[in-house]
């Protein structure tokens, strides 16, 4: 059997207390546009941080989108 399992799609650590205590949310996703949205520049993202305030909501898993320039690859 497989389940659903929804995601709160939210950088705002404050959208995270409110819809966390739910229990619908199995846990956290977020991306640059996201953060960009709140005023956060995504590369000076202190991401222990995060992951941890997540965790202390009760989420079971973090998504964070990364991203490089292509010429990072060479």
């Amino acid at each position: 059997m497989k389940l659903l399992r929804l995601y709160l799609d939210t950088a705002d650590p404050s959208d995270w207390a409110d819809l966390m205590s739910t229990g619908i949310f199995y846990g956290i996703t977020t991306n640059p546009m996201g953060t960009k949205r709140l005023g956060l520049n995504y590369e000076q993202i202190i991401w222990d941080e995060m992951i941890s305030k997540a965790a202390d909501l009760g989420a079971k898993k973090f998504h964070a989108q990364i991203y490089v320039d292509a010429d990072q690859f060479v």
